[in-house]
């Protein structure tokens, strides 16, 4: 069961990214089918051994986040996305997920930051808002998740 809801949960991260980069919205049913997929694999033994650790790390992230997400700087499925995606990075890989997400955004921010010069560059220095809003950072998120989950695929 292990590689079937590992794989699960990576499918659901790769169809989070595709629909923040293309709509800039993480759906709320997508969270909750990761959040599913997680209780089933603790119900059958394949998600980590220590759940209340898991747990703790989760909400954790989700706390930091609702305040990041309350100074504008993250957004509220980004929140939701990173804090479901940390219960399988569980307390002894939590650390390294949040590096592997935070240096997966940045890199993300340098490209999008780059095409935005680009495009008023091209429209002759127009001037366009940019805000941390346009940088689809589900798709860091899903990287640092598919890292964490490489190791049971």
């Amino acid at each position: 069961m292990e590689p079937f809801s590992a794989w699960a949960t990576v499918l659901g991260l790769l169809a989070a990214a595709v629909t923040d980069l293309r709509f800039r919205v993480i759906p709320n049913l997508l969270v909750a089918a990761l959040l599913l997929i997680f209780a089933i694999a603790v119900l059958f033994g394949d998600a980590t051994a220590d759940v209340l650790g898991a747990l703790l790390g989760a909400g954790s992230v989700f706390v930091a986040g609702a305040v990041l997400f309350a100074f504008g700087a993250m957004g509220g499925g980004d929140v939701k996305l990173m804090s479901a995606t940390a219960l399988w990075a569980a307390p002894d890989r939590l650390l390294e997920y949040l590096l592997v997400t935070t240096l997966a955004g940045g890199a993300l921010a340098i490209v999008v930051l780059v095409m935005h010069r680009a495009r008023m560059a091209i429209a002759g220095g127009v001037s366009g808002s940019m805000s941390i809003a346009t940088v689809p950072y589900g798709v860091a998120i899903a990287a640092g998740g598919i890292w964490i989950l490489s190791d049971r695929l």
